[in-house]
């Protein structure tokens, strides 16, 4: 009976000890976990304070190297921007322009360095389709570069870059062109307005059942006469600038004479 005690008491003593190392061991992962998660929390804060700098350290740098990369307009002037911002943006998918988009625009660089571990500079589908849709030669460059020059996604980010240059340059020319007339009216404004027109313009109006109904607007080339078509119709309709009524407000101006 002593010796089944003794033997029951060792036992426990054993017991005893590995539940005290076990335990020990418990603290020790513990305190290790503690530990990790105090420096998960420093970390996180340092990669935050690094991605804060770096937003500033970008932001400052298109404020001091991107030409005017605010394309806020002069009132009057979003036909002219575009009359002459496009024609250099469709010029892009020229086949003798293909030697251009090899690399960015030296003023909208697409390349940032040192960039936060998880941070990356993407391309938009939605940009790639609405520029595709709007300049279908730009397939045939991108065919052309792709792949025996460029990956697409570099493709498209040396595209966007040139067009933002190009945006923001003929935007900064608006400006300069609105100073100089200070306040009196720009011929070039006129001149862009009624070359828009003599091609023809299409005009969406929302109904109120939902449906959207298309108008064609043009002016003749004596920019005498300005026409419509409404969506279903075949005849136009005419009428003489003189007879026009501009509409302001809820009030009635008559552009030839007194209002009617």
């Amino acid at each position: 009976g002593a010796g089944g005690g003794g033997g029951v008491t060792r036992q426990l003593v054993a017991a005893e000890k590995q539940l005290k190392e076990a335990q020990g061991q418990v603290a020790r992962l513990r305190a290790e976990l503690v530990r990790a998660q105090q420096e998960a929390v420093v970390q996180g804060r340092a990669m935050a304070e690094e991605l804060n700098i770096l937003r500033k350290e970008l932001r400052g740098f298109a404020a001091s190297h991107v030409e005017q990369s605010n394309f806020d307009l002069p009132e009057g002037y979003v036909l002219w921007f575009h009359a002459h911002a496009l024609p250099r943006m469709f010029a892009l998918a020229a086949p003798e322009n293909a030697h251009v988009l090899l690399k960015p625009h030296a003023s909208a660089p697409v390349a940032a360095k040192n960039l936060p571990l998880g941070v990356a500079v993407e391309v938009d589908p939605n940009a790639v389709a609405v520029a595709l849709q709007a300049n279908p030669p730009l397939a045939e460059q991108l065919a052309r570069l792709v792949p025996a020059s460029l990956s697409e996604k570099v493709f498209w980010l040396h595209y966007f870059s040139h067009v933002h240059a190009i945006k923001a340059h003929v935007a900064s020319q608006a400006r300069t062109q609105a100073a100089e007339m200070a306040g009196a009216v720009d011929p070039q404004l006129r001149g862009t307005f009624t070359a828009v027109l003599c091609e023809g313009i299409l005009v969406r109006r929302h109904l109120g059942d939902g449906h959207v109904c298309l108008t064609k607007l043009w002016l003749d080339p004596n920019e005498a006469t300005l026409s419509l078509l409404n969506d279903g119709e075949t005849e136009p309709q005419s009428f003489g600038l003189g007879d026009i009524v501009k509409v302001s407000v809820g009030a009635g101006e008559h552009l030839g004479g007194s209002a009617a």
